[in-house]
């Protein structure tokens, strides 16, 4: 106490939770809010016409969440034999919160939830290969990597989202078809 004053403590860093993770060997983040859930692997509904893009569907609810490679759609690890999270019992599926639905990724099972003080985090560099996916990179101290932190409204181009949502409609009628009969 100080003239009869209680200790005020200092104030903490205006911090956000993040879900930190691995794909393909990139380290990545996503603010919490975003996260609606991570789930076991699991077997995927496919679509037969869906690109390579697409791992499956997932049901989820009363409606069925599109699973991507995001590997495959952030390009990353190019010329190295493909990332298969399918086979490893480790991997999880990621699934955020978007305008159009749940949609769903696989990642490693390093995922955690960290803490980080927004105020520190610095832009992506102009060029960098992720550019397209994230404007933020939280700085980590050497060795460790960086962390890209994803912005969900940036993954997917337009058209991208207007055919998963036709695909997704594929799904949702093939399932509603093997209950009836």
């Amino acid at each position: 106490m100080v003239s009869g004053r209680p200790d005020v403590p200092k104030p903490m860093p205006h911090t956000h939770p993040c879900l930190t993770f691995r794909v393909a060997g990139a380290r990545l983040a996503l603010r919490a809010r975003h996260v609606a859930e991570v789930l076991p692997l699991m077997a995927l509904e496919r679509v037969p016409e869906a690109p390579r893009l697409i791992a499956g569907f997932l049901p989820v609810n009363d409606k069925v969440a599109p699973v991507i490679h995001l590997d495959r759609l952030l390009t990353l690890e190019p010329g190295s034999p493909p990332w298969d999270p399918q086979a490893s019992l480790s991997h999880r599926i990621l699934m955020i919160k978007t305008p159009d639905g749940p949609l769903g990724w696989f990642i490693s099972e390093e995922a955690g939830v960290e803490r980080f003080d927004l105020a520190k985090i610095i832009r992506l560099p102009v060029g960098h290969v992720l550019n397209s996916y994230a404007q933020w990179v939280i700085p980590r101290r050497p060795p460790e990597p960086s962390i890209v932190l994803l912005e969900p409204s940036r993954l997917l181009l337009e058209k991208e989202r207007r055919f998963i949502e036709q695909l997704r409609g594929r799904a949702e009628e093939r399932l509603a078809a093997l209950e009836l009969e």
